[in-house]
């Protein structure tokens, strides 16, 4: 996949989950409704960029110089991270509102199931097994655990294609890679979160009146983390979520932090097999963050990194690199 392309899907993917709000919203029928949401995608590309510019600065800089320098040594990778560049806000706009979405397509229905897995599984439901964890690593998880989770995770999430057409020369792999990147959003993002429509543990007991996982309520909050920005986020998704706001979506399986954070992985791994080590201890921070802040069922995670991982064999093999 090309990152004019990807920029083409990205403007495709956006239409789509703009006339999917308009015949699924509430009441909506009429040409407003259709400028409302459209309005509603614009003001989610301005409010993610404004987010990238603010939670990732201490890491944009050098980011950013590497691009540029990318750019600078060869010129004709110019007009690729301007596609990447315009894609990115695209794509994330049309996830916003298909997120957003998920519920009026099909209610929440596979959290009983999904924690019922999980419990069988482990033996104990997972949050319980995390927060086990001797106190310097429960300690760390709190303090640098957020930043990991949203800024930290949001430099493969938001500037992968960016990162890929400014610095990779290797046409099969940047196709090979693009694809799963595509993939993660549309696929594990869109269609297989609709299909297992689910809130994750964190919700689970508001949504049915149960006290199922109240201890997990409990130990986020003891352990200071519902004070941190995820703490905050969790708020604004629920708050979202209760009053209607389709610009805000809530979504546990499979996890898309699970998905990108293999698919980064896999390719600094392609890049150097040095960093393997580096992605693989990547995916297991952000699979321990994903059920130590209550956000998704480890089987979410699981579900994430198998799928990214077949896909990436089925790809590889059918585009091989190239040098």
């Amino acid at each position: 996949m090309t990152m004019r392309a990807f920029f083409f899907i990205s403007v495709i993917y956006l239409i789509v989950a703009i006339l999917v709000v308009w015949v699924l919203r509430p009441g909506a029928s009429g040409i407003e409704d259709l400028f409302g949401v459209i309005t509603d995608a614009l003001v989610s590309v301005i409010a993610l960029g404004l987010i990238l510019a603010q939670q990732t600065t201490w890491i944009l800089i050098p980011v950013v110089a590497l691009i540029l320098f990318g750019v600078f040594i060869d010129r004709s990778r110019f007009l690729p991270v301007m596609y990447a560049t315009m894609g990115i806000f695209l794509l994330q706009a049309g996830f916003a509102l298909m997120k957003g979405s998920i519920t009026l397509i099909l209610p929440f229905w596979a959290d009983i199931p999904l924690a019922n897995i999980d419990k069988a599984l482990h033996g104990i439901d997972p949050w319980m097994w995390v927060f086990s964890a001797p106190e310097w690593m429960k300690n760390l998880a709190v303090r640098f655990g957020p930043a990991l989770y949203t800024s930290g995770w949001a430099i493969p999430a938001l500037g992968f294609p960016v990162l890929v057409a400014a610095t990779d020369q290797n046409d099969a792999r940047v196709r090979r890679s693009m694809i799963l990147y595509v993939f993660c959003w549309l696929g594990i993002g869109t269609v297989f979160a609709t299909l297992g429509s689910s809130a994750g543990p964190v919700f689970l007991d508001r949504l049915t009146e149960t006290d199922r996982f109240s201890g997990l309520i409990a130990a986020l909050s003891s352990s200071g983390l519902s004070e941190t920005s995820i703490g905050m986020m969790q708020n604004a998704l629920w708050s979202g979520y209760s009053t209607g706001n389709l610009a805000i979506g809530i979504s546990a399986f499979p996890s898309v932090h699970l998905a990108i954070a293999t698919v980064a992985a896999i390719y600094v791994g392609e890049r150097h097999r040095g960093l393997i080590p580096f992605g693989a201890a990547f995916v297991v921070a952000i699979l321990f963050m994903s059920v130590f802040s209550g956000y998704h069922y480890a089987v979410d995670g699981y579900a994430s990194i198998i799928l990214v991982i077949f896909t990436w064999g089925v790809l590889r093999n059918r585009l091989p690199a190239n040098g």
